[in-house]
């Protein structure tokens, strides 16, 4: 367990492929995990530029460790690609409404477009109702950067193809 922490918060570069895989099998271990006492969280952050081991480490911690609050922590953390991957773990392991509460301020309130069409994704995945669809054609005309308008415009387009959407 050290180990793979270790690796995830001091990796450099690591393929996509190899992160992918690392994380399967913490879902197959799961919280079987030996060792994982060891290792207690305090917001820690894969070092260096955003890269896979940033995206996936909300992932990892989620398979190994089953703690919600931990992931919900990440929400607000620096990097913008671990906060992708929280909004990503949170719409797939814990879609409750506290999560869509949480996802509708991120698809507002991120620093960064990525995390915020990020979580217009997950919204439009797990709750496609009116107030999602409000929210996306606000972000579609309101949003100030491309990555969100053009996720917002797309999702809108896929789904609700009809009159209101193409005006």
């Amino acid at each position: 367990m050290v180990a793979v922490v270790k690796f995830f918060l001091k990796a450099k570069h690591p393929s996509r492929e190899f992160i992918l895989e690392l994380i399967n099998a913490t879902k197959e271990v799961g919280t079987r995990w030996p060792g994982k006492s060891v290792f207690m969280f305090s917001n820690q952050l894969p070092s260096g530029s955003p890269f896979y081991h940033h995206w996936y480490w909300p992932h990892f911690l989620a398979a190994a460790f089953e703690q919600r609050r931990w992931i919900e922590q990440l929400l607000i953390c620096d990097s913008w690609d671990v906060r992708r991957g929280s909004i990503e773990v949170l719409a797939e392991k814990w879609a409750d409404n506290g999560t869509r509460k949480l996802l509708e301020d991120r698809a507002v309130q991120d620093a960064d477009g990525n995390p915020r069409s990020t979580a217009l994704e997950a919204l439009a995945a797990n709750w496609r109702d009116d107030s999602t669809r409000k929210l996306l054609e606000e972000r579609a005309v309101n949003d100030e950067n491309e990555r969100p308008r053009g996720t917002a415009l797309r999702i809108l387009g896929k789904h609700w193809p009809d009159d209101t959407t193409r005006k």
